[in-house]
């Protein structure tokens, strides 16, 4: 009997220490349409949900997309209040010629509340040596160095507004999977997140530094239908003879098992509502005290976050089994 009122005691002071934080996150900031951010890879997903909804809340919000279609899809469903701008995240050149613009475009005594790192590309998911160091490289200039490019060329603003920036990273940030540099890209993010928020300790800044681990949510990034099936399929074809000979010779076979396998697991973990991810980047906004980690969707808190502290001996064949992509051996 003791041992079970301590049992009980121990998860009424967790609910009591749960709550307690969530009332004190739950403290909005002042003057939240006096407020000037800046997201990146508006085109679709969450960054255009997102600039929709702070336009909404009468934030000044300057969206920042890579495609004409972009660009025009959200001048025609925003107010006058938003701003767009082409951007290139990978170019250097495009990074700054958008922080010259966004000075323009700020008032001359108000920095940069917020920089959200939004905008991101998927990679290539099968077996390891099917891809490339091309695969690697786009999808890391992209995740993790557009990120970096962004927030340093940024910070000067950021610094004056004593303002925050918000990182998109992912589950497979914590735990990695077989993707072709999309894993590698989102635990630098989470390293460089970590750094970021440790360099403004460091220098005595107000500023601030969150990061989103959501799990899988369907965007223009997630492979849906037959498109897993032709990229495989692509894949295929270019591989080297050497490579190919490890595979079967009913490889139309292989490739479908793999792609039904996919379908199957994706299935199950993806989720059409954008709206958790979005709400989570708005709270990192717009709380006086935002947390430093938001973890969004069922299967992160139930598989990949659990995941992060397991063994590599369970976790291996458990994620293996999760995300067959074929046996060969």
């Amino acid at each position: 009997m003791p041992c079970l009122m301590y049992v009980v005691y121990a998860v009424l002071a967790l609910c009591l220490t749960k709550l307690l934080e969530w009332l004190i996150r739950s403290v909005p900031i002042s003057q939240l349409q006096k407020k000037y951010i800046v997201i990146t890879g508006c085109d679709s997903g969450f960054g255009n949900l997102l600039a929709k909804k702070l336009d909404q809340k009468g934030v000044h919000v300057i969206a920042c997309c890579y495609t004409p279609e972009g660009l025009n899809e959200l001048e025609k469903n925003t107010s006058d209040k938003l701003r767009t701008l082409h951007l290139d995240v990978t170019s250097h050149e495009s990074v700054e010629d958008c922080y010259q613009a966004v000075k323009k475009i700020l008032p001359s005594d108000t920095g940069l509340w917020g920089l959200v790192n939004n905008a991101g590309v998927g990679s290539f998911c099968g077996p390891l040596d099917w891809g490339d160091v091309q695969s690697y490289t786009k999808v890391i200039k992209v995740n993790l160095l557009g990120v970096v490019d962004m927030t340093l060329t940024f910070l000067p603003l950021i610094y004056k507004a004593g303002g925050r920036v918000v990182n998109i990273s992912s589950s497979y940030g914590r735990t990695a999977v077989i993707s072709a540099g999309y894993s590698e890209a989102k635990f630098g993010v989470e390293s460089f997140t970590d750094s970021l928020r440790m360099h403004f300790i460091s220098i005595g800044s107000p500023c601030k530094v969150s990061v989103l681990n959501p799990a899988h949510f369907i965007t223009g990034m997630t492979y849906q239908g037959g498109t897993y099936r032709n990229h495989l399929m692509e894949r295929y074809s270019r591989l080297r003879p050497e490579v190919k000979a490890f595979y079967p010779s009913d490889w139309k076979a292989y490739i479908d098992k793999v792609a039904g396998e996919n379908e199957k697991f994706l299935t199950t973990v993806l989720s059409s509502q954008l709206d958790p991810v979005v709400d989570a980047y708005i709270h990192a906004l717009t709380s006086r005290w935002p947390k430093k980690r938001y973890t969004i969707g069922w299967d992160a808190y139930l598989i990949w976050v659990p995941f992060s502290y397991l063994p590599s001996c369970l976790t291996d064949r458990v994620i293996c089994h999760l995300m067959n992509s074929g046996r060969r051996f």
